[in-house]
């Protein structure tokens, strides 16, 4: 079974980066309005995704997902603070907006990718884990058996 929902998961992740892929595709050709109704779209999107995840987070009532809810909230916080960060380099120099936000997004780009790298990692290993876990059981079982 947790085979089967890290599986589902990685896959969702592969259709959201395949989606991402061909936004990026899509947005190099299209015109000023195209790309302000995209923003928007993808604005909308990523709220609710963030919102479905804050309300997963919060609902949980496992241990570690406390855990997790409390660093997701840092790093929230170290983004915003990031962006305000940003917001004043861009205000210093208006010049340069334009390549600074095309460095801005490749560098999200490749922590996106470095996320992605670790989602996969940790599921591997999550995999790993079970499949020990069923071994030992498995072993058990057969010493717990009684001798014909």
């Amino acid at each position: 079974m947790s085979h089967e929902i890290l599986s589902m998961k990685l896959c969702q992740l592969d259709e959201r980066l395949t989606k991402l892929h061909n936004r990026v595709h899509i947005s190099q050709t299209a015109d000023h309005n195209q790309l302000q109704q995209q923003i928007e779209a993808m604005q909308r999107e990523y709220a609710v995704y963030e919102a479905t995840l804050r309300e997963n987070l919060w609902r949980s009532k496992a241990g570690l997902v406390s855990v997790l809810n409390r660093g997701y909230r840092q790093i929230e916080q170290i983004i915003q603070d990031t962006q305000a960060q940003i917001q004043t380099i861009e205000a210093d120099s208006p010049e340069t907006i334009a390549e600074q936000k095309i460095l801005l997004a490749e560098y999200a780009l490749d922590f996106a990718y470095q996320a992605a790298d670790r989602a996969l990692l940790l599921s591997m290993d999550a995999m790993d884990a079970m499949d020990a876990q069923r071994q030992t059981e498995e072993r058990l079982t057969i010493k717990s058996q009684p001798l014909k």
